[in-house]
């Protein structure tokens, strides 16, 4: 159902690993203050990349939930409770007080 969600972020993933230096590389341009404003403005407008870091959104592989997702594991707190209950992941023990 939600496939699609994991689906497209994955796609921005590709996209950003495969434009990262440019991106680096326009970064730098814009940020340096010996270049004069009008090559400044020449890189920003030359530059077509619709790729960010920011647009990365982590999701669950099992449930794509997004919201409280383990970055180690790529999956959601409920999903990796159930999985330690069950004793599927080894070194984990789910603790109740």
């Amino acid at each position: 159902m939600l496939r699609y969600l994991y689906i497209k972020d994955r796609t921005k993933r590709l996209l950003f690993k495969k434009h990262e230096l440019k991106l680096l590389k326009k970064n730098y341009l814009y940020n340096n203050n010996c270049l004069n404003l009008s090559l400044k403005n020449f890189v920003i407008n030359n530059s077509f990349l619709k790729v960010s870091k920011v647009r990365i959104k982590n999701r669950c592989f099992l449930t794509y939930r997004s919201k409280s997702v383990f970055r180690l594991f790529k999956m959601s707190r409920i999903i990796f409770r159930n999985l330690i209950s069950f004793g599927l992941i080894c070194g984990f023990k789910k603790s109740s007080w």
